[in-house]
């Protein structure tokens, strides 16, 4: 079994198996004060609500952690999106970058002269900008997972270097994306 066929279903059911373990304790320790070294098993019993609930989450698979599903995602998004454009009338010849605020509100970053528009265009349809807000935060994700990486692979050569490559890591700086949508591209930037 790899890494990534392991769900939560089947820790689940690991932890469902015995444990064997060694007494080290007489039922009464008072008594003898010496270990009996007999084996005992431990167990857990995990509630058939609490196996299916665990069987459900293994289903679900979260694209920010996997680029191949994030980019698939992103680029049906784009799709989408450029066709939706489309038929609001939406000028695509200037780029858009569209970005989530503070109060989880799809924007449009800079001057557009379709600005309202857009931004109209994502407060009146929920699935489209509840799309957008999970590709966002799928590809913050995925930033942060890559640098998480990189910084690990550095700290096992050099701590010292690594602390100091990676500083920005420990600043408390947030990661965010912004989408840049043009007509024949498309991208979450990561900042």
């Amino acid at each position: 079994m790899t890494a990534a066929s392991i769900s939560p279903a089947h820790i689940a059911r690991a932890y469902q198996s015995p444990l064997p373990r060694t007494d080290q304790s007489d039922e009464n320790p008072q008594k003898t004060g010496a270990s009996s070294g007999r084996r005992v098993a431990d167990s857990v019993e995990i509630s058939q609500a609490g196996l299916l609930s665990s069987e459900l989450l293994g289903t679900l698979t979260p694209i920010g952690l996997n680029p191949q599903a994030l980019k698939a995602e992103s680029a049906a998004f784009h799709r989408d999106l450029g066709n939706k454009f489309l038929m609001a009338g939406i000028d695509t010849k200037r780029p858009i970058t569209l970005a989530v605020d503070f109060q989880g509100q799809v924007k449009v970053k800079g001057d557009h002269p379709d600005k309202a528009k857009i931004e109209a265009m994502f407060n009146n349809d929920s699935e489209l900008s509840n799309r957008f807000r999970r590709l966002s935060a799928a590809s913050t994700l995925q930033k942060a997972v890559e640098q998480h990486m990189a910084f690990a692979r550095d700290y096992e050569q050099n701590p010292q270097a690594a602390i100091a490559k990676h500083a920005h890591l420990f600043s408390g700086r947030k990661l965010r994306a912004d989408y840049q949508f043009a007509d024949d591209s498309w991208d979450f930037r990561r900042c």
